[in-house]
């Protein structure tokens, strides 16, 4: 066990140690190592510049004294059970414990998709000092985390504890909802405003074809002369310069120079991206969250496709397949600003807005096959999945305030899973065809 003390002054210490238990599943149900990756990444934000607040609560497991860890309010671990032996120790002598900083290591990248990540944790241990009341948050915190757990104590640092958590409204799958709700209400509205840009259309057109119409009639009439008038002096012109008009004119054949020409990635204003063999390009993103759909590798080679962040980070492989590849790919964290494309032939990716995707239907069985992005309706608990008859990878991903993995097989799939009420898009990753009824 690595544990590391120093002096910081004559009633202060330094303590650090290595995160245990990061690997597991915390108390509410959510993932461990998902709240270490969002601390991560917002450690290595060097725009924002923003550091992980630490913090720590007592309570006793089998008897034994325990402290949990938290890392912006969110559960990532639990001190090491000899570290945790020694701070009860000191608090129970009357020392203050506060969490102070981190470092989070580790994850995964190329060379290990699986590597879990880890964190490095310094806590303060203070001697309270003579005249210093004794440390309480019950006037102005008076449920704190966990305060149902036995042998809590009121001598370690709970000012963080008490900050009141994200509202619903500021939470992105709110918005994602409030978006859905919106789409469905008003899809009768740009109708409406399509007839009416028509007929407005039609009118304009129709006013400039008269307005045409008077001009060159006018001109006729003011030019001087007739029809026969003009068609004799253009024959003249004509025999003078040597031109038939009712010859058709031969077009010269140009060489090949065997000169091939590579089209470049081109970019329309539908957020279309399209090219042949490989690449690596930058993307722009929408103002609201976002998915990709993906096409390409017809003739069945090595289709890769990787993204990357705005420092060259990798973020996630979105395809890698031996197969003809048409799908829909999601990126939770939304980072992603350049993608590498591995391709012996064409592809086109397009970014559209995740508002767009599918909406699965309740109590009603939703068929598709490959990889897709859905859209999950309010309310719904339970999702009865099906799929994988070739015993391919096949996974079912759901999001919300977390990631949560559903279905992870390589054998054909049939089961119905538990969803949490927050998780508003699935995604499937397959090779065939699948259905999944929601409800």
């Amino acid at each position: 066990m690595y544990i590391s003390k120093r002096s910081l002054n004559a009633w202060t210490e330094i303590w650090d140690f290595t995160l245990s238990g990061s690997s597991f599943k915390a108390t509410d149900g959510t993932r461990r190592q998902t709240s270490l990756r969002r601390a991560a990444k917002k450690q290595n934000d060097f725009e924002r510049f923003e550091t992980v607040t630490v913090d720590l609560e007592r309570y006793e497991y089998e008897g034994a004294p325990a402290y949990m860890v938290y890392f912006d309010d969110r559960e990532v671990g639990n001190v090491p059970a000899e570290v945790a032996a020694e701070l009860a120790k000191m608090e129970d002598a009357g020392y203050i414990i506060s969490g102070d900083s981190c470092e989070i290591y580790g994850g995964p990248d190329e060379d290990e998709p699986d590597k879990k990540y880890g964190a490095r944790i310094w806590v303060k241990v203070r001697q309270k000092q003579s005249g210093e009341p004794q440390q309480s948050e019950s006037a102005s915190c008076p449920q704190t985390r966990n305060s149902d757990r036995k042998g809590a104590s009121p001598n370690y640092d709970t000012g963080y504890r008490c900050k009141p958590s994200k509202p619903f409204y500021k939470k992105w799958w709110f918005w994602v909802l409030a978006v859905i709700l919106i789409s469905n209400l008003t899809t009768r509205i740009p109708e409406i405003m399509r007839e009416k840009n028509q007929r407005e259309a039609a009118q304009i057109l129709s006013e400039r074809s008269q307005q045409a119409q008077t001009e060159t009639t006018a001109a006729s009439e003011d030019d001087g002369y007739t029809e026969e008038e003009q068609a004799a002096a253009a024959k003249e012109y004509y025999e003078k310069i040597g031109y038939d008009p009712t010859q058709e004119q031969e077009t010269p054949d140009v060489e090949d120079d065997g000169i091939s020409v590579l089209e470049p990635v081109v970019s329309n204003s539908a957020n279309g991206y399209s090219g042949s063999g490989d690449d690596y390009f930058e993307i722009t993103p929408l103002d609201e969250l976002w998915y990709m759909e993906i096409t390409g590798n017809v003739s069945g080679n090595h289709f890769a496709v990787k993204g990357y962040d705005s420092f060259g980070e990798y973020t996630e492989l979105f395809v890698n397949t031996l197969e003809p590849y048409s799908g829909s790919v999601f990126e939770l964290e939304q980072s992603t600003r350049m993608l590498e494309v591995t391709s012996t032939g064409d592809w086109t990716v397009r970014v559209k807005p995740l508002s767009s995707a599918p909406v699965l239907p309740i109590n009603e069985a939703y068929s598709g096959s490959g990889d897709a992005v859905l859209l999950v309706p309010s309310g719904c608990t339970t999702a009865k999945i099906t799929g994988n008859s070739g015993s391919n990878h096949f996974a079912v991903k759901g999001y919300g305030d977390y990631y949560d993995l559903l279905v992870n097989t390589l054998d054909p799939y049939s089961g119905t899973v538990r969803l949490e009420r927050n998780i508003v898009v699935l995604t499937i990753t397959a090779e065939g065809s699948w259905q999944i009824t929601v409800g």
